[in-house]
C-alpha cells in the first residue's frame, strides 16, 4: 500500500477521520471503466480547514497530495452461515398430458390418474393403422400365473394311391401271364392301388406343461 506522506501523527489522524466522511457521490466521480487502483486527494495544511480532504489529482498551494489504494488486502474468511430455506418444487415440464408411466407407489401421485385400461395387461406399441387403446384378451387377475400350456396341432392327411400298369391283350390271351404286366413294350391299361394313409402321430408342442411370462405389478398412471 502506498505510504501516506504527512509530517506529523496528528495530520494522519485527521486524514483517517475525514476519509470516512467522503460521500458516495464523490466516489462516483471516478471513471469506473478506467478501474483506478489508487485514490488521489489533496489535504489542507493549515487554517480552519486543516486536514480536510479534497478529491483531486492536482493539489493547490497550501495543500498536500495524499493517495491510498482503492482495494485493501483480503480479510479473514467469515463464519459459516445458517442453511437456507428449502426451495419450492419445480414445475413438471417433462411429462405431457396423456403420458403413461408406472410408479412404485400405493397410488398415483398428484397430477396423475389411474390408467385402468393397463390393469393386468402388457403394453405393446401400436402397429401402423392400429386402433389406439384397443384391449385384446382377458386381463390377468391379482398374482395370476397364467400358463400357456402344452398343445397340439391338427394334421389333415388326404391319403394317397399308386397306379399299376398292365397289358390287356396279354392278360386275356396268355393264361400264364401274372397280373397281365408286360415285360417288353408298353402296357395298354392301368389301375390304382387301394387308398393308403401315412399314419402320422402328433406330439405336444412345448417342453413343459405351462409356459409363464414373469411380471411385476406396479401402479399404471396417466398424466392429467
Amino acid at each position: 500500500m502506498p505510504r501516506v506522506t504527512y509530517p506529523n501523527v496528528a495530520a494522519t489522524i485527521c486524514l483517517v477521520s475525514v476519509a470516512g466522511a467522503i460521500t458516495a457521490s464523490a466516489f462516483g466521480a471516478f471513471d469506473r471503466a478506467a478501474a483506478p487502483t489508487t485514490i488521489k486527494a489533496c489535504a489542507a495544511k493549515k487554517g480552519s480547514t486543516k486536514g480536510l480532504l479534497r478529491l483531486a489529482s492536482t493539489c493547490k498551494k497550501g495543500e498536500r497530495k495524499v493517495t491510498w489504494n482503492v482495494k485493501g488486502p483480503a480479510g479473514a474468511p467469515g463464519a459459516q452461515g445458517f442453511p437456507g430455506a428449502p426451495g419450492q418444487p419445480g414445475a413438471d415440464a417433462t411429462s405431457p398430458a396423456g403420458a403413461v408411466m408406472y410408479f412404485d407407489l400405493p397410488a398415483c401421485p398428484a397430477g396423475w390418474s389411474d390408467f385402468d385400461a393397463g390393469r393386468g395387461r402388457y403394453l405393446v406399441g401400436m402397429p401402423v393403422g392400429g386402433t389406439p387403446g384397443a384391449a385384446v384378451g382377458t386381463a390377468l387377475s391379482d398374482h395370476e400365473n397364467r400358463a400357456t400350456g402344452q398343445h397340439t396341432h391338427a394334421v389333415i392327411d388326404p391319403g394317397h394311391v399308386h397306379a399299376v400298369g398292365f397289358d390287356t391283350e396279354r392278360l386275356a390271351n396268355l393264361g400264364n401271364t401274372i397280373g397281365g404286366t408286360s415285360i417288353f413294350g408298353s402296357n395298354s391299361g392301368s389301375e390304382n392301388s387301394d387308398l393308403g394313409f401315412t399314419g402320422i402321430s402328433i406330439a405336444n408342442a412345448g417342453a413343459v406343461s405351462g409356459t409363464n411370462a414373469p411380471y411385476l405389478q406396479l401402479v399404471a398412471c396417466r398424466k392429467n
